[in-house]
């Protein structure tokens, strides 16, 4: 195997894996992604260390759960206590760097701004989002952006990391993609409740800002607003596609300037959402159950590493990304704090008991999950939240407590005995 050379790794925010057709999703959402899967390893069971922007990309970083990394649960990011501390935690970006390859990096939404101390170790970290009211960049820019770099840096060696936050709340595609799955065999009509709150969720009820279809009186008050669940599942798996799209885009540009075979190429999200699951609806972070943490893990190798392309039914983390690329790239980080394992060997069809033995975590700031190989999850309330910056619904923590879980299909655990047992 030889080193890579040339590595992208796309992180889409608030991407559910369950909503790509390589994941088993009927509706065409990801015809690109589908293809690169083929050309690749695809993880079927792919887990992020959280629920919330912040603290998983913070775990993409540094390979250290949430409770490890120094931004933790912080959402401060506008603030001095929202900053990773780098005198504590090496970045994946500062490993790459001293490696020899250029670093940039292009985010799409405005919580991973510079703020955060992510750009450490980036020679360039493009966080334009520019005026958009909910803090997002359109992948068309966030691309263009993308190809005015590799257009003077596709002959160097590189690492980029590409951030799209289209998919995220509110789910706003452009108007082709917002009719393309309205009348697909695959719409299910489901009422949702008449009520929305302001930022802060509540169960049974809608946040203010993803109210689609949104009708006001004279004085700019809600008078009405969709009311189907399955409209609003159409309009953000439309949001994929448009995502999808911009990604064939992106290999279509790494294929005119005769570098995509060489380029390692790494698909993944930071976290899932709500869709009426424990009557949550469009939001994340309040829980770490499976529709928020479930989220895509796809790797291309690039020209000298050659893989045969299947899919990897080991629960692995996103947490392993960063050891990954340190052993692909020989790199070096002596941090006894680091809790993602190499995938490297798991990938060439070796055996690693390390990673096949292994229980992951995720967390949030009053919960945390136990993942184990035999499909089962256990969900567990934190004693002392770990800190106070999100929203949350009071009892939706306590109702989940020691709660089992099969996390490969959602359906509770329940305990069968013989009777005569």
């Amino acid at each position: 195997m030889t080193q890579p050379k040339k590595i992208i790794l796309i992180s889409i925010d608030t991407l559910r894996a369950d909503h790509l057709g390589c994941y088993g999703y009927p509706r065409d959402t990801s015809p690109v992604i589908d293809a690169l899967a083929k050309e690749g390893i695809l993880f079927k069971n792919s887990f992020s260390p959280s629920s919330h922007t912040i603290p998983s990309h913070g775990s993409i970083f540094t390979g250290k759960y949430p409770s490890k990394h120094t931004i933790g649960f912080n959402q401060n990011f506008l603030v001095e206590t929202g900053k990773l501390d780098n005198d504590i935690d090496i970045t994946l970006a500062e490993i790459l760097q001293s490696c020899g390859l250029s670093t940039a990096a292009f985010i799409s939404g405005i919580v991973l701004g510079r703020n955060t101390n992510f750009n450490v170790g980036f020679d360039i970290y493009d966080d334009n989002i520019g005026e958009d009211p909910y803090g997002k960049r359109d992948g068309l820019n966030t691309n263009e952006s993308v190809f005015n770099w590799l257009n003077e840096n596709s002959s160097n060696s590189f690492f980029i990391f590409i951030h799209y936050f289209d998919v995220h709340g509110p789910y706003h595609c452009k108007q082709k993609y917002q009719e393309l799955f309205n009348h697909d065999p695959h719409f299910k009509k489901y009422t949702l409740p008449n009520q929305y709150s302001g930022l802060n969720p509540k169960k049974h009820i809608i946040p203010e800002y993803q109210l689609l279809n949104v009708k006001t009186d004279q004085n700019n008050t809600i008078i009405d607003f969709e009311k189907d669940l399955g409209y609003y599942i159409t309009q953000y798996d439309g949001c994929i596609r448009y995502v999808d799209d911009n990604i064939g885009l992106l290999l279509g540009k790494l294929r005119d300037l005769g570098i995509y075979e060489d380029t390692l190429i790494i698909i993944t999200s930071d976290h899932g959402e709500a869709f009426g699951e424990n009557d949550v609806y469009f939001y994340h972070g309040l829980t770490v159950t499976r529709e928020q943490i479930y989220v895509p893990l796809i790797i291309k190798p690039h020209k000298g590493w050659t893989l045969e392309n299947r899919y990897i039914d080991v629960p692995v983390s996103t947490l392993d990304i960063l050891p990954t690329l340190l052993e692909l790239c020989e790199g070096s980080l002596e941090d006894p704090e680091i809790d993602g394992i190499s995938l490297v060997k798991i990938v060439e069809g070796k055996s690693d008991h390390s990673i096949q033995g292994r229980v992951i975590m995720s967390e949030n700031e009053r919960q945390y999950a136990l993942l184990y190989a035999n499909h089962i999850m256990e969900l567990f309330q934190k004693e002392t939240p770990s800190s106070t910056h999100y929203p949350f619904i009071p009892g939706l923590i306590e109702s989940l407590d020691a709660k089992k879980i099969y996390w490969n299909s959602g359906r509770d655990y329940c305990l069968s005995l013989p009777f005569d047992q």
